[in-house]
């Protein structure tokens, strides 16, 4: 495979994840480094749509794949046609709300909570990009929690709220419970198949695990996504979290659950 598609994406996760960083070495009483934070979230929404179209419509899958001192993990990193349709409303999304907080969230009138939104922001999109595009469990899970971790600062961004602060505590609750699940679930997927590697893991489909896995993955996977009754975070969440949080959340964030699931 070439890997053009995939080195697009990933130049857009690093695009993604340092998008904030600007505006944590500005002061906070200007705007450049909130300007910075939308070109960069910008330029990497154009990467990855860059990189997705060319799975999509050129046929040029790419995958990268790289040593990583960690056990069972690999850089396995793969944009097919199918991850490019994730890959799509995962960049375009996060960067139209970056341009609406611009006024929306503006530093000048948050100025406590304003730099922390936009690191995050970033962050959390980078999360996502990495995990749908990941092809081992280990990158998978750090992907994921990544976005977990980024998303709840994001829902506790006005955390001198007591009210804001508990909601925080629920989504935290509920995250941690469903990655411990997918932990579960991947274990139990290398147990059975004999790698970390998902491109091993249709054999495991047979494994006399095969109903534990998928109990494990509905839950996991189920309390991101909101699947009810495993929704208690939700309301809360969407209610605390600044808008363009919310539509982000909405749009794409709970979207990975369903997701990873299917993928």
């Amino acid at each position: 495979m070439s890997g053009g598609s995939a080195w697009l994406v990933v130049v857009a996760i690093g695009l993604s994840a340092v998008s904030g960083l600007p505006g944590l070495l500005r002061p906070r009483s200007g705007r450049a480094g909130e300007r910075l934070f939308v070109a960069l979230m910008t330029l990497a929404a154009v990467a990855a749509c860059a990189g997705a179209g060319l799975a999509l419509i050129g046929g040029a899958s790419g995958e990268l794949v790289a040593a990583w001192p960690v056990p069972g993990g690999r850089w396995v990193v793969r944009v097919d046609a199918v991850a490019a349709i994730f890959v799509l409303p995962i960049a375009v999304v996060p960067a139209l709300g970056g341009w609406y907080g611009l006024a929306y969230w503006a530093q000048a009138t948050h100025e406590d909570s304003g730099r922390k939104v936009r690191a995050f922001y970033g962050t959390v999109t980078a999360g996502m990009l990495l995990l749908v595009v990941a092809g081992n469990a280990v990158l998978f899970l750090a992907g994921w929690e990544i976005m977990a971790a980024s998303a709840f600062l994001l829902v506790s961004a006005e955390d001198t709220q007591p009210a804001v602060r508990e909601v925080g505590y629920v989504y935290l609750l509920a995250t941690r419970l469903g990655t411990l699940c997918l932990f579960a679930m991947f274990a139990l997927l290398g147990a059975a198949a004999g790698t970390l590697d998902f491109d091993g893991w249709p054999r495991a489909l047979s494994s006399p695990l095969a109903d534990a896995i998928f109990a494990l993955g509905l839950l996991g996977f189920g309390l991101k996504a909101g699947v009810m009754p495993l929704h208690v975070w939700l309301p809360g969440a969407h209610t605390s979290a600044p808008s363009h949080v919310s539509a982000l959340m909405s749009g794409v964030l709970i979207k990975t659950g369903s997701t990873a699931s299917c993928a």
